[in-house]
């Protein structure tokens, strides 16, 4: 899916941090705290390069620390080499030769304790550049173990865990980067979640993206992102394909929470509900769609499934009829099916009464009728109600789009008032 990658390499790119790099030591000063010698040939050539540095001339310090590279034959000479050189680097953008001085630095006994978290992380953040994942992560997670501190570290760690296929690693340490957000009152980027949702999606594991997707929308609660979890998840893989009446619950909770964004999704929507024998629920999907403008009056499809609708209405006339036979039915499959007729008729008091009383009768799905009764609940503007009727539902996939519509009753989201496209006994 393209919104995906391009999500995906969004969030990698995110990784590219700047950071105090520290100022490069003096040769005298450090000569005397350390109690060590260097020969008077390096000296002048390491004197020379810390002037440069001084006076942020990067292309004499350059030439400078050449030479002094070129003399030095301690590991107390190269460990000046490396100091003196780090800030020169970074300000050439030479990462090639900054990762070298960082390598000499972090092995280095000389390296001050406190500064050896951010040449780690340095080093490390240069390996995530290059996309270089594997090399980067062990780095990046000795730099945090340290204690060394950047609001990008632990995203870019979860997204190393993730480009080396650790995908429990990965979602592990980006829940923490959110966390860590949230805790000091902000809210995580959107391109996190996108990112966990990207690798979810492309491991098919259905019960995952619906979690993540979850989690998105409740940080992010946009028509957009509406539309974009809902396709996600009914076009996920990795679990038996939706069945028409699942489709038809998610499609639902589209038109509710106002993401049905173009004629597509009306179109597909009426076809479902058309082909599920609920001509109301395809009639209002259609005019919907009309009354905002994006169904067009002249569209052939969007006409057929009218007329197909229209049709389906004046065939099934009242639902009266089928109400009696569901009361005096042995088990509760016709009150299920007429429960849901008045579900997608726009009448929800007679849906929630037809609905319980196929769960008295027994002999149906209760975790298909325990979502409609949520549905018309939720449709009604009963949340508390709703809310009870999706905490019944139990089995995946019908949990997950539970939790779907629960999460558009907590985010402040309300059903219209209730509508009938015919008129029911």
């Amino acid at each position: 899916m393209r919104f995906v990658k391009a999500t995906l390499a969004a969030a990698v790119a995110a990784g590219t941090v700047t950071v105090a790099l520290g100022s490069a030591p003096a040769v005298a000063q450090q000569e005397k705290q350390a109690a060590i010698t260097v020969s008077e040939e390096f000296r002048a050539s390491a004197t020379a390069a810390e002037t440069a540095v001084k006076a942020q001339d990067w292309n004499a310090a350059r030439t400078a620390l050449t030479t002094a590279s070129g003399i030095a034959k301690t590991d107390d000479e190269r460990y000046f080499v490396a100091a003196l050189g780090v800030p020169v680097a970074a300000n050439l953008k030479d990462n090639k030769t900054l990762a070298t001085y960082l390598d000499v630095l972090i092995a280095s006994p000389r390296t001050p304790a406190a500064d050896l978290p951010r040449y780690t992380f340095l080093r490390g953040n240069i390996e995530f550049e290059t996309k270089n994942y594997a090399a980067a992560l062990p780095l990046l997670q000795k730099a945090q173990q340290a204690g060394f501190q950047n609001e990008n570290l632990p995203v870019m760690i979860a997204s190393a865990n993730l480009q080396t296929n650790n995908l429990p690693a990965g979602l592990a340490a980006l829940d923490q980067a959110i966390k860590a957000r949230e805790s000091a009152g902000q809210k995580a980027p959107e391109s996190w979640y996108n990112l966990a949702v990207s690798r979810l999606y492309a491991a098919k594991d259905r019960a995952g993206t619906a979690q993540w997707l979850q989690r998105q929308i409740r940080a992010y609660p946009t028509a957009v992102n509406w539309h974009k979890a809902i396709a996600v998840y009914r076009n996920g893989q990795g679990a038996a394909a939706l069945d028409k009446g699942q489709m038809i619950d998610l499609y639902r909770l589209q038109r509710a929470s106002n993401s049905m964004a173009n004629l597509s999704d009306y179109i597909e929507y009426g076809d479902a509900a058309t082909g599920t024998g609920l001509p109301w629920e395809a009639k209002a999907v259609i005019d919907h769609g009309r009354a905002n403008g994006k169904v067009p009056s002249g569209n052939a499809i969007a006409n057929e499934i009218l007329t197909q609708a229209n049709n389906g209405i004046r065939s099934e006339g009242s639902l009266d009829a089928a109400e009696k036979r569901a009361r005096a039915a042995a088990n509760g499959t016709s009150a299920a099916s007429t429960g849901n007729a008045y579900l997608a008729s726009g009448n929800y008091p007679k849906a929630i009464e037809l609905l319980n009383l196929a769960l008295e009768k027994g002999s149906v799905n209760a975790d298909e009728v325990n979502t409609r009764i949520g549905i018309a609940h939720a449709m009604a503007n009963q949340k508390d109600q709703a809310k009870a009727a999706f905490a019944k539902v139990t089995g995946a996939p019908r949990s997950e789009i539970a939790g779907f519509w629960q999460l558009w009753l907590d985010t402040g989201s309300t059903g219209p008032a209730p509508t009938a496209t015919a008129t029911q006994g």
